[in-house]
C-alpha cells in the first residue's frame, strides 16, 4: 500500500502486521481444514485405509472360494467319470440314514408299524421301487 504524505508511518506498519497476521491465520485454519478433510472426512484418507483393508479381505474370501469351486468341479467330473470313486462315496456315504420318526429310533420299524395297520401302502424307505409306487406282478 502506498502512503499518503499525511500519514504516519506507525499506522502503515500497524496495518501491515494486522493483514500479515490475517493472512497467517487465515492459512493455518484453511490447512487446518485441509488437513483435518483429506484424513477424517467422509472419503478422506483413514476411510481409504478402511476400504483397502475391506478390499484386501474380500479378495482372499474370492479366492478361497474359487479354490474350493476348483475342488468341488474335480470332485464332480471324478464321480461322473470314475466308478471307483462312486463307489467309494457309495460305501462311505449312504444315500438313506435311518432317523427318528415321530418319536421312533427306527424309522423302518416304524414303515412295518404303519403298514401292518393299513395307514401307509408305499414300500419301505430306501427299497424299489422309489417315490412310493409298487411293482408290477405278473
Amino acid at each position: 500500500m502506498k502512503a499518503r504524505p499525511n500519514q504516519p508511518q506507525e499506522t502503515l506498519q500497524a496495518r501491515r502486521k494486522r493483514r500479515w497476521t490475517f493472512y497467517v491465520i487465515s492459512g493455518v485454519l484453511l490447512m487446518g481444514y485441509f488437513t483435518y478433510s483429506f484424513f477424517f472426512d467422509t472419503m478422506g484418507f483413514m476411510k481409504y485405509l478402511n476400504m483397502k483393508r475391506t478390499h484386501s479381505q474380500i479378495a482372499e474370501e474370492t479366492k478361497t472360494i474359487e479354490e474350493e469351486n476348483a475342488r468341488l468341479r474335480k470332485d464332480i467330473e471324478a464321480v461322473k467319470h470314475d466308478p471307483a470313486t462312486l463307489e467309494g462315496l457309495a460305501r462311505v456315504r449312504p444315500c438313506w440314514k435311518a432317523r427318528p420318526v415321530n418319536g421312533r429310533a427306527d424309522a423302518f420299524a416304524s414303515w412295518q408299524t404303519r403298514t401292518a395297520t393299513g395307514a401307509n401302502r408305499v414300500s419301505p424307505p430306501g427299497s424299489w421301487p422309489s417315490r412310493g409306487r409298487t411293482p408290477h406282478r405278473r
